[in-house]
C-alpha cells in the first residue's frame, strides 16, 4: 500500500514536472527559437540585399566611369577644335606681324625708298609699307600735305601717324577739300602696294618733273594712215615718250571703246577703226543706237543702220546667220578659220554704238528678250574668231555688260571717265585724262595717248565705197529715243492673250513649252502635276517638232 502510494506520488510529480516543462517550452523556449529563426532569416535577407546593393553600386560606378570618360573625350575635342584655329591664327598673325614690323631690321628699314612716275605725277614709295608710303609731286611742284619722312623708323611710323589716321585720312575720304590731295588715287593705306601690278612702272624714277623726250615727232593722222600695215592699225601716239598705240584686230578679235559723252569715242577712234577695216577689205556693219545720228553720214562706206530695242534682235539674228553660214563653209572645206580661205571670205567688223544704252532699254521693255540677247551676244563673241566676225563695242562704262564679255575683250581704248570706272579693266587713271582727244590703252595702262579727230580728215582717207549688203532693209524704223513707257509689258501681254478655254491643245502645248523650255514641265502644266516622263512627252513632242520649236537632236 505504501509502495503504491509512493509510485503514484512519483508519477504525479513526474506528470507535474512534465507539464511544467511542456508549458515552459511553449511559453518561453518556443518563441525564443522562433525569434532566433526570424533573426537568422533577417540576417540572410540582409546579406542578399547587401549583395544586390554591391552589384548595383558596381554597375552604377561602371556607368559613371564610362560617362566620365565619354565627357572627357567630348570636352577634350571641344578644347582641341577651339584651340587649333586659335593657334593657326596666332602663327599666321605672328608671321605676318613679323614681316610687317621691324624685327631684326636695320634702323632705316629693310628696303630703301623708291620713286615711280605715271601720268605726269611722280610717286615716292616706301616698300616698308609706312602709312605715308607715297606722295604725289605734280609738274608744278605741288605735293601732298603729308611728306614722306625718311628719318623715322620703319615700324609703319605708328607714332608719327596715329593721330593723322583719325583726322586727315577721314577728311580726305569724305572729300571736303582738306587732307590728302591725292588720297583717292595714291592708295595711302598700309599694304596698298602689296600687288605687284599696282606698283606704278617707270622708265625714269629719278626725276620729280615730267620731262618730254625730244627725239620723236608727233604724227598726224595722214602719217599714221600711211605707215599702218594690213590688220595693224595705229590709233594714237603718246606725247610723253612717243609710244604708238597699235592694235591688230585679228589677234585681239574684239575691241571696246569707252568714255564719257563728247570725249571722242566715235568721231576719233571709232571712225578710224572702221576706216582701217574698210581699207583692209573688211565688211563693216554699224548699228547705231542713237537713232543713227553718229554714223548715218558715212553710209556710203559702211553698212549703217539705226537700231533700237524693237529691232536689234532681228539685226543680230542676221549677224548670227552669217556666222552659221561661214561655219558651214569652214566645215565643208576643213578650214580652221577664214584665214585659210585665201581671201575668199572677208572679215566682218560689227560696231555697236551705245551698246549699254541699247541693252538697258531692252531690259526695261522685255526682260526675257534681254536675257536671251545678252547670252546670244556673249556666245557669238566666244566663237566668232574662226569665222572672222569682230565686234567693236562703243559705250560709256560697260557697266551693264556681263563679266564674260569683259573677259572676252582683250583690247580697251578708254577716254576720260570719272569715278574709278576704269578700275574694272585695270585702267586706273582715266579721271586724269584731258576732256577730249586723250585716251588710255589696255596694253600700256600707265601711259596716255593723243587721238586724232578722224571726222575732220575723213575725206582725205579716200575710202572705197561699200560693195556688200548683209542686213535686211527696215524701211520704217521709228526713232525710239529714251524709254518713256514704264508700264509692265508682261501685264499688257497677259491682258491681250486669249483665255485658256479659247486655246486649242496644240496652242496650249506651244505656249507652255515656250515659257518653260522644258518637256517635263510642259507635261505637268498640260496634264497635271507629277504627270511627266516618256509616255506624256511622246504626246507633245510631235507638236513641238512640227512647229519647229524643238530639235530632236538636242
Amino acid at each position: 500500500m505504501k509502495k503504491g502510494f509512493t509510485f503514484l506520488l512519483l508519477l504525479f510529480i513526474v506528470i507535474v514536472l512534465g507539464f511544467f516543462v511542456v508549458q515552459q517550452y511553449f511559453s518561453y523556449v518556443g518563441p525564443e527559437l522562433a525569434r532566433k529563426a526570424s533573426f537568422e532569416a533577417d540576417l540572410t535577407k540582409l546579406e542578399v540585399d547587401k549583395e544586390r546593393l554591391l552589384l548595383l553600386n558596381k554597375a552604377v560606378e561602371e556607368r559613371l566611369r564610362g560617362q566620365t570618360t565619354t565627357n572627357g573625350y567630348y570636352y577634350g575635342w571641344i578644347v582641341f577644335l577651339l584651340a587649333m584655329p586659335s593657334i593657326i591664327l596666332f602663327v599666321m598673325w605672328h608671321n605676318y606681324d613679323k614681316r610687317k614690323e621691324s624685327w631684326a631690321r636695320p634702323v632705316q628699314g629693310m628696303f630703301a625708298l623708291q620713286t615711280h612716275k605715271a601720268n605726269g605725277i611722280t610717286w615716292q614709295v616706301d616698300p616698308n609699307k609706312t602709312f605715308t608710303s607715297a606722295i604725289g609731286v605734280a609738274d608744278s611742284g605741288e605735293i601732298g600735305e603729308l611728306p614722306v619722312t625718311t628719318d623715322i623708323g620703319p615700324d609703319r611710323q605708328l607714332d608719327y601717324n596715329k593721330n593723322v589716321q583719325k583726322t586727315r585720312t577721314a577728311i580726305a575720304v569724305t572729300g571736303d577739300g582738306q587732307g590728302f590731295k591725292y588720297a583717292a588715287t595714291g592708295k595711302f593705306l598700309a599694304g596698298g602696294y602689296d600687288k605687284q601690278e599696282k606698283i606704278l612702272q617707270s622708265s625714269d624714277g629719278k626725276n620729280y618733273e615730267e620731262v618730254l623726250q625730244t627725239d620723236f615727232e608727233i604724227m598726224q593722222l595722214a602719217d599714221a594712215w600711211a605707215i599702218s600695215e594690213k590688220h595693224s592699225w595705229i590709233l594714237g601716239q603718246s606725247k610723253i615718250d612717243g609710244k604708238i598705240c597699235k592694235i591688230d584686230i585679228t589677234r585681239s578679235v574684239h575691241l571696246a571703246i569707252i568714255g564719257a559723252p563728247g570725249v571722242g569715242k566715235t568721231a576719233s577712234t571709232g571712225l578710224l577703226v572702221a576706216s582701217y577695216a574698210v581699207s583692209d577689205g573688211f565688211i563693216v556693219l554699224c548699228l547705231d543706237a542713237k537713232d543713227g545720228m553718229d554714223w548715218t553720214e558715212y553710209n556710203e562706206f559702211f553698212e549703217v543702220q539705226e537700231t533700237n530695242e524693237n529691232i536689234f534682235h532681228l539685226q543680230f539674228a542676221e549677224i548670227a546667220k552669217e556666222h552659221n553660214r561661214r561655219s558651214a563653209i569652214l566645215k565643208e572645206n576643213k578650214w580652221k578659220s577664214i584665214d585659210e580661205s585665201g581671201g575668199q571670205i572677208r572679215h566682218v567688223l560689227v560696231i555697236l554704238e551705245e551698246f549699254g544704252y541699247l541693252m538697258q532699254k531692252i531690259a526695261m521693255t522685255d526682260q526675257q528678250l534681254y536675257k536671251k540677247l545678252l547670252t546670244a551676244v556673249t556666245n557669238l563673241m566666244k566663237v566668232s574668231r574662226a569665222t572672222g566676225i569682230h565686234f567693236c563695242i562703243i559705250d560709256q562704262t560697260l557697266a551693264d555688260c556681263p563679266n564674260e564679255i569683259k573677259a572676252i575683250i582683250k583690247t580697251y581704248i578708254a577716254y576720260k571717265l570719272n569715278g574709278g570706272i576704269g578700275n574694272a579693266v585695270k585702267l586706273y587713271y582715266l579721271d586724269k585724262l584731258a576732256e577730249t582727244g586723250e585716251f588710255c590703252w589696255s596694253d600700256s595702262p600707265d601711259n596716255k595717248f593723243q587721238a586724232w579727230h578722224t571726222a575732220l580728215d575723213f575725206k582725205k582717207l579716200r575710202l572705197v565705197k561699200k560693195d556688200w549688203h548683209i542686213l535686211p532693209e527696215f524701211t520704217e524704223i521709228e526713232p525710239s529715243g529714251v524709254v518713256t513707257e514704264f508700264s509692265s509689258k508682261k501685264l499688257m501681254e497677259k491682258a491681250e492673250q486669249p483665255t485658256e478655254d479659247e486655246l486649242s491643245f496644240e496652242d496650249k502645248v506651244l505656249l507652255t513649252y515656250t515659257s518653260t523650255n522644258s518637256l517635263n514641265k510642259t507635261c505637268e502644266e498640260i496634264f497635271g502635276k507629277g504627270k511627266k516622263g516618256a509616255f506624256y512627252i511622246n504626246k507633245i513632242k510631235p507638236i513641238l517638232i512640227k512647229a519647229g520649236v524643238y530639235n530632236e537632236q538636242k
